[in-house]
């Protein structure tokens, strides 16, 4: 796909400030989608339904590149062989065996919690393409051990790691939060990133919150998740330097809703 520079971005916060809580801010074509991501989400007991804050906000920005990066082609899940080749693994210039590890690192210190963010879906499958199972791993309160992990030991030394690193297969914004990917990208020439992004959980609060499913939002699509199941998703662009985007406005949610006209539908 083309990414045209003037291209109009939105990024929903609940606060009235851009910025994000890690590095690289994630922008998404659909302003619905961004007016959902600014609200508090519903928690997974059930006991409190999704709710705007008075300070959630959508910043509108303008794409100011043309040097964008379709991370693994640009899917919701991706393999990490597919995102090494993206990086361009094993060529001069691209990601390095070391920087690549790290991506792995970060990965599984993200599911045992020594690293901010939320949680992601991964697969491992085994040398005979079994599903590993993460449970079938000793217990240890001092070194925990995951199916990520057992593949960063096994890339490290495989005689072919892209075959290694195909054995993984995970949401792609666990990718683009990968601080090694986003400093191969720019070390490419890349100012963003671009893939679709997953809207889970954002199903039941666009309803509670807007009265519209999710699926009639404009710029939400159907696609199929990591398990084959069917799932929303929206593009999303990932900033990799301050000058991919330039910021034009912000405006309160709340003067976004005083005009359902303005929450275009499919």
């Amino acid at each position: 796909m083309g990414h045209i520079p003037g291209l109009e971005l939105y990024r929903g916060t609940q606060h009235r400030k851009v910025e994000g809580v890690r590095a690289g801010l994630s922008y998404t074509t659909s302003l619905p989608a961004a007016i959902v991501w600014s609200s508090v989400p519903p928690d997974k007991w059930g006991q409190r339904e999704a709710e705007f804050l008075p300070t959630s906000t959508v910043h509108v920005a303008r794409l100011n590149t043309d040097r964008v990066l379709e991370l693994a082609q640009g899917d919701n899940h991706a393999s990490f062989a597919s995102v090494l080749m993206s990086l361009e693994y094993g060529d001069r210039g691209g990601i390095s065996q070391e920087e690549a590890t790290k991506i792995l690192q970060y990965m599984h210190n993200r599911i045992i919690g020594k690293a901010k963010g939320g949680e992601f879906v991964y697969r491992v499958y085994d040398e005979e393409g079994e599903l590993f199972d993460d449970n079938d791993l000793p217990f240890s309160l001092t070194d925990p051990l995951t199916g990520v992990s057992e593949i960063r030991d096994a890339f490290e030394c495989a005689d072919n790691p892209l075959e290694t690193a195909g054995r993984l297969i995970a949401d792609t914004f666990i990718f683009a939060d990968a601080p090694a990917v986003q400093r191969a990208a720019i070390k490419m020439g890349y100012e963003a990133m671009f893939y679709w992004d997953l809207f889970q959980g954002a199903e039941h609060a666009s309803k509670q919150l807007l009265g519209i499913e999710a699926e009639h939002l404009k710029g939400v699509e159907w696609d199929h998740d990591i398990d084959g199941e069917r799932t929303l998703v929206h593009e999303t662009y990932r900033v990799l330097v301050d000058h991919a985007v330039i910021q034009t406005r912000s405006v309160s949610v709340k003067e976004l809703l005083r005009d359902q006209n303005r929450l275009p539908r499919q």
